[in-house]
């Protein structure tokens, strides 16, 4: 019996995201990014860290699984998003 894997969906400046991390996403996405996914959220000394919002919204990306956005429609929907008062912190609490 396999247990279907959950996907967190959520509204990025009004474009809905259904998120889910799959073996073949967190590849892809560490191949985009140059290094890997855990190296986003810990510094060098292990102490958690804010990753650059760019980085972020590789892994929002490469996790999406709502077909038809792009890469571009995504950053259009964080600008939106930021416009909207949502701080970088609130889109980490997402990803964490």
């Amino acid at each position: 019996m396999t247990a279907k894997q959950a996907t967190k969906k959520i509204d990025l400046g009004g474009t809905q995201l259904e998120l889910k991390l799959t073996g073949r996403n967190i590849i892809n996405i560490e191949k985009r990014l140059g290094k890997s996914m855990m190296s986003l959220f810990m510094s060098g000394d292990g102490s958690m860290k804010l990753p650059p919002i760019n980085e972020m919204l590789i892994v929002l990306q490469g996790a999406n699984q709502t077909h038809g956005v792009t890469e571009q429609d995504i950053i259009k929907a964080f600008e939106k998003y930021f416009e909207q008062g949502h701080a970088p912190m609130d889109l980490f609490a997402v990803l964490t």
